[in-house]
């Protein structure tokens, strides 16, 4: 199960409200009603003893999970909490009703411990309780579940209705807030959430069977929750390693090493991929940003520019003050990609530095090379010829005129090469 919405995205007094009024507002309402129809079904029934203690029992279990996540690569939102394996045990065992109030409860608890804003109690605290009732009221049209099999079934179809709310409610609030795609971002949770959110459900279904033949037999849960925990936050320190040793620490970008192994990976796919552009970019008087506002200027730089380049690819800081953006598509679309990008940074606000501008060399694997290294040479060709020509320009490599060029080169010998605006140029300019 993913989350509830973290602080960045939800906070304050709804710091975002007229994007995420829509969104918050019928949820919370939503999650009020289904509570306040879930506590007056409750009042009006005979509550038994068995049944109240249980739904204690499983409330401290769900908060004790909810408070402490497993961590997850891929979701952003804190983890994956495992306390929906009682949610969806509690509508199993006792109904919708007390499903709804157990999940209403259990987010609510962590929300007001951890002091967070109204706002944001009220809609992850709904989205739990709409959760939990969408669990619990498949388990009540099933009916009743003597049978094995009608208990799978139900434990089945009611851990996929919880999976299914509580990821679309997150989800749309996220996307919301993100200006992202809500079926990106749905698509991303459910693809890194599918194998744990398996494991909730198998777990409810021992939940069940357990506290129908014993209630104390549930004890025996404690050792296969804390091997889950266990075993995915090993996996996951794993990832977080591996993810660090390919990540630049200023940037966030993938480093060096990251971006061969991932130029390595996308020439392997070709031709079942489309076509790549690779383009190389060096940030423009960079030393002379340095050398006169200091080094803490020119990081902030760094980190300006790096934070627009994924907008336009892949992107990738390979060395002081260079970067590689893959791009998927023929230069044709590299070049109008790059001519925003050359627009965004122009427009960064970096205290000390007047404008920013990039020098960018472009290369297109099958149309100018046919391996990754040639790929690399022929980007940094038409960098250097981006660079020797004016800079602040994006310019795409020509292979014919390059080899005339270095033919030349190799009959005058060194020192005697004229300068390149005497010679047919060496690279057609796009921009």
């Amino acid at each position: 199960m993913t989350r509830a919405v973290n602080a960045p995205v939800i906070g304050g007094q709804l710091r975002a409200a007229p994007r995420l009024a829509p969104i918050v507002v019928p949820v919370t309402i939503g999650g009020v009603a289904v509570s306040a129809a879930a506590v007056m079904s409750i009042a009006t029934s005979e509550l038994v003893l068995r049944t109240a203690i249980g739904a204690l029992i499983l409330l401290v279990a769900a908060v004790i999970a909810e408070a402490n996540p497993v961590r997850v690569e891929g979701v952003s939102a804190g983890g994956v909490s495992l306390a929906a394996a009682f949610l969806v045990g509690a509508a199993l065992l006792f109904d919708w009703e007390v499903a709804t109030l157990l999940g209403l409860l259990t987010r609510a608890a962590i929300e007001l411990a951890q002091r967070r804003p109204f706002v944001r109690l009220a809609y992850n605290s709904a989205t739990y309780a709409l959760a939990s009732a969408a669990a619990g009221i498949v388990v009540h049209y099933i009916g009743p579940h003597e049978t094995a099999g009608r208990l799978v079934v139900a434990t089945v179809l009611a851990s996929l209705a919880f999976y299914v709310v509580n990821v679309a409610l997150v989800g749309a609030v996220v996307a919301r807030a993100s200006a992202t795609s809500v079926g990106a971002v749905m698509i991303q949770s459910a693809r890194w959430t599918a194998i744990p959110f398996a494991l909730m459900g198998s777990i409810s279904l021992i939940l069940a069977v357990l506290w129908l033949r014993s209630p104390i037999l549930i004890v025996a849960l404690v050792g296969p929750l804390l091997a889950v925990a266990l075993y995915q936050r090993s996996v996951f320190g794993e990832l977080e390693a591996l993810r660090l040793a390919k990540t630049d620490p200023l940037t966030g970008l993938g480093n060096h090493r990251a971006f061969h192994e991932r130029l390595g990976q996308e020439i392997e796919r070709y031709p079942a991929t489309s076509v790549t552009s690779l383009c190389l970019i060096d940030v423009d008087e960079f030393k002379r940003v340095n050398d006169r506002l200091g080094h803490q200027v020119g990081d902030l730089l760094l980190a300006a520019v790096a934070r627009v380049m994924p907008e336009v690819g892949e992107a990738y800081r390979i060395g002081g003050d260079e970067f590689a953006i893959m791009i998927t598509g023929p230069s044709e679309t590299s070049i109008r990609a790059l001519t925003r990008l050359r627009e965004r940074v122009a427009a960064l606000e970096v205290p000390g530095v007047d404008v920013v501008t990039l020098s960018i060399g472009v290369a297109t694997f099958g149309e100018h090379a046919k391996t990754a290294d040639d790929l690399f040479n022929a980007a940094d060709t038409a960098l250097y010829q981006a660079k020797r020509h004016g800079k602040n320009r994006v310019q795409t490599v020509d292979l014919e005129v390059a080899k005339l060029a270095s033919e030349a080169e190799i009959a005058d010998g060194p020192g005697l090469v004229e300068p390149a605006e005497s010679k047919t140029e060496l690279i057609a300019v796009a921009i």
